[in-house]
């Protein structure tokens, strides 16, 4: 486990996935190179994407790894390499996620008594 920039925790899937939650959703990124026209070399980014469910995040997950795969053998050891370090991982990932609120009314209660408990 890992934090990000702000000192949350997160949680690392290899070198090419990082997972965290926050009271609303779940957020994904992926490891991406890109080229910076500027210095001319090669930089890492990292693409944030929003899921509601966790099962969601799964699924894109296995769906990237399905997309680079160039056979059915390396897409089979790709989706159970990704597979397994969810598995591995699913209690904490699980233990980090704040409860997601249904509704606007819900979210604004949760912060006011946030707010009175502070």
């Amino acid at each position: 486990m890992s934090k990000d920039k702000l000192g949350r925790q997160m949680i690392t899937l290899g070198e090419t996935y990082r997972l965290r939650s926050d009271r609303y959703q779940w957020i994904l990124e992926e490891r991406r190179e890109g080229f910076n026209r500027k210095t001319q070399e090669v930089v890492e980014n990292w693409h944030q994407s929003y899921y509601p469910t966790i099962s969601q995040v799964a699924l894109r997950i296995v769906n990237s790894e399905a997309e680079q795969a160039e056979s059915l053998e390396e897409m089979s050891q790709r989706i159970e390499a990704v597979s397994e370090a969810l598995a591995n991982n699913i209690n904490v990932v699980l233990a980090t996620a704040v409860p997601s609120a249904a509704s606007h009314e819900e979210a604004k209660a949760l912060d006011e008594v946030e707010e009175v408990s502070a």
